[in-house]
């Protein structure tokens, strides 16, 4: 099965290997950037231009290049990706300029993606999974997917994992399509999000897996101090799903849930399959979500200069 660096393709430019590209130019087909290999990819928040948290995300994928085999040893994977900063700088440039020339502020907000395989690197602005403001606020609904990763260390697309993924999501669920879905190990504990980080608010207490059985997520990393200084620490454990919902009679067992990753924050669960959570969102994910955009806040006005145009 074959994958495509393009997955969630927006804006207008490619930045492609050394080259900046348009979309529309018409030497260049989608099918030229569809692989059977593997493929390392970052998907990277931006927020009034600024990638978020650059460098943690370059430094995890040197180490997803080295072990998926794209790069020979760290010293070829801190090469490619430090080609792709300065092919980076150059499309965001582009897609800000052309933003500015229509006025509709394309490029200035959303998702930016890095896709890699052998031979060839791509970055480009990707407005998928990009969540709208009311489910910010009110939260989304999730469904279950039983899979297991076999390294969720290393940030990799297998062919057989997307089509699992999607063959999911294309299911209508009873609130909706599904925004995300939770991946359930071979006992049935909940592990993580198919692309994001898994929370649990359960009797006053954070529960999340331990870091062995997740990918060690960037914006968890920084979610991390704020749970510690608001719930005294996190609760490391994996939970089974008949301790989170009771699917048969449409119970939640817990308080509040909530997902994290660089394109959605901290996002609120809304609802497990059938189950909806208890309304309203607790206040405690809401006070995590208002101490993350502080820490967002500070980082742009850190690193503005770096990628001002």
């Amino acid at each position: 099965m074959s994958v495509s660096l393009l997955e969630g393709l927006a804006g207008k430019w490619l930045a492609y290997n050394d080259e900046l590209i348009r979309i529309a130019d018409p030497r260049h087909r989608a099918d030229d950037f569809v692989t059977s290999g593997s493929v390392v990819y970052e998907v990277i928040r931006l927020r009034a231009g600024v990638p978020l948290f650059w460098r943690e995300h370059l430094e995890r994928m040197n180490k997803s290049l080295v072990s998926a085999g794209i790069a020979a040893d760290r010293e070829a994977a801190c090469e490619l990706t430090k080609k792709m900063t300065t092919v980076t700088r150059c499309l965001l440039s582009a897609e800000t300029v052309d933003a500015e020339n229509e006025a509709t502020g394309v490029g200035l907000s959303g998702n930016l993606r890095l896709s890699c395989t052998v031979g060839l690197q791509c970055a480009f602005l990707s407005r998928r999974y990009d969540p709208t403001p009311e489910q910010r606020e009110n939260g989304v609904p999730v469904g279950l997917l039983q899979w297991e990763r076999e390294d969720p260390q290393v940030k990799t697309l297998r062919a057989d994992y997307v089509a699992a993924v999607g063959a999911k999501l294309g299911q209508p669920g009873p609130f909706g399509n599904y925004f995300e879905l939770l991946l359930a190990d071979h006992a049935g504990r909940l592990t993580e999000g198919s692309r994001a980080n898994l929370f649990f608010l359960k009797e006053g207490r954070i529960y999340s897996a331990p870091e062995d059985r997740v990918l060690q997520g960037i914006t968890r990393r920084y979610v991390l101090g704020s749970i510690e200084q608001i719930f005294g620490g996190l609760v490391s454990e994996a939970l089974p799903v008949e301790e989170v919902v009771d699917l048969e009679r449409g119970l939640p067992l817990i308080e509040g849930a909530f997902i994290t990753g660089s394109p959605i924050d901290v996002l609120p669960i809304r609802a497990i399959e059938s189950v909806l959570l208890p309304e309203p969102i607790p206040e405690q994910i809401h006070a995590l979500q208002a101490a993350y955009n502080r820490q967002l806040d500070e980082y742009v006005a850190a690193n503005k200069e770096f990628w001002r145009i």
